[in-house]
């Protein structure tokens, strides 16, 4: 949400390192409902470990998965907003 209080852009849910990550990107189109977004850990390996994120929601979502990630090892998921021109808010 932005000083004006319009919603322009994209909620991102991230994690891991700038070479091995993933990224949800939702958009925020909605006005009229919540809407319950969910994801599935994939193991893509076949070491029973996940390193994926898939959309397994009725809604619409892009899922990035960069390099790879074991999610046994992370420490931090990062949510935020991204604006239509694909930077992020500054923070106040």
């Amino acid at each position: 949400m932005y000083e004006d209080g319009q919603f322009d852009s994209t909620d991102m849910l991230e994690n891991a390192d700038e070479n091995n990550y993933s990224e949800v990107r939702v958009p925020l189109n909605f006005k009229d409902a919540w809407r319950l977004y969910s994801l599935k850990l994939i193991d893509t390996n076949g070491d029973n470990i996940p390193d994926r994120w898939e959309n397994i929601s009725k809604y619409d979502a892009s899922v990035v998965n960069e390099g790879m990630l074991n999610y046994k090892r992370v420490g931090i998921i990062t949510a935020g907003i991204i604006k239509a021109d694909g930077t992020t808010p500054k923070r106040k």
